[in-house]
């Protein structure tokens, strides 16, 4: 069968599933501070309820998005590209999230982990090209590191590897080696989504009317959500922990199919960016 763009981004069902806690000194907290902060919040929920900016997404996927792709993540002005903003020059949600923690070295420990998953964010943004001060890029971080997450489409060591684990045949071995290579998301279909999503959002005329630090504080809400998950599959990974590689399989399969509205095994992601 064919595959067809998504209508995608349908409005985001607050709150998003989190798995949990990803380290013991957060465990100790006895709290998820993201859990909280997105029950208290509906920004995120403002910025993708509105239906016409779904619909003309997929009018301006053709040669509009074709000729966006040409710049890659090159920075655009605001008035071009409405989801981009200005940094304030400091993180937000790290102090926000960890308030509530206890005081001294419990909520140190909380601000540090917070502020990594950031760090994680801006050296990817980085590194791929993409701009790190956009929230269509937050959401492509967001999406496609999500589905990498339900589908084990991580590079991690070969011998750790839950994806190759599932075999013990040699040949067998080589064989899911190949089909994780064909699977996994490519430069150039990472760079469809975010335009893709840029579309979305120029067309939503909240956007517009958010302010430079709302569009940070979603952005890093986004980073930090995504992180939690990728950090508790990561430690799964490294313990060869299956209960903690479920853990995250399932908060991903739960979060793709709430921000996009499809069960996630019609979720794909092509040479057109999101797709089904």
């Amino acid at each position: 069968m064919r595959s067809r763009p998504i209508a995608f981004l349908v409005p985001l069902l607050a709150p998003l599933a989190l798995v949990a806690t990803p380290s013991p000194a957060l465990a100790q907290i006895g709290m998820n501070p993201v859990q909280d902060y997105i029950n208290k919040t509906s920004l995120l929920n403002n910025i993708l309820s509105n239906r016409r900016a779904t619909d003309m997404s997929q009018q301006r996927q053709g040669a509009g998005a074709s000729s966006r792709a040409q710049s890659g993540g090159a920075a655009a002005t605001e008035a071009a590209n409405p989801s981009a903003f200005r940094h304030s020059g400091a993180t937000i949600l790290p102090a926000v999230l960890s308030e509530r923690a206890a005081a001294g070295s419990a909520r140190d420990a909380s601000v540090r982990f917070f502020g990594s998953l950031l760090d994680l964010y801006t050296r990817t943004a980085r590194t791929d090209g993409f701009p790190e001060h956009d929230l269509a890029y937050a959401l492509e971080y967001y999406v496609v590191n999500t589905y990498m997450t339900y589908h084990d489409l991580h590079e991690v060591p070969y011998d750790k590897d839950p994806r190759i684990k599932r075999s013990a045949d040699p040949l067998e071995r080589l064989q899911l080696l190949a089909e994780k290579k064909a699977l996994k998301v490519s430069m150039s279909q990472e760079r469809a989504v975010f335009n893709q999503i840029r579309g979305m959002l120029a067309a939503n005329p909240s956007i517009a009317r958010l302010s430079d630090r709302e569009k940070q504080e979603a952005t890093e809400l986004l980073a930090i959500m995504m992180g939690v998950n990728y950090s508790t599959y990561m430690r799964g990974v490294e313990t060869g922990d299956d209960r903690l590689l479920q853990e995250a399989r399932q908060g991903a399969r739960q979060n793709l199919e709430r921000l996009l509205g499809l069960p996630v095994d019609r979720i794909k992601i092509g040479s057109k960016g999101l797709e089904q």
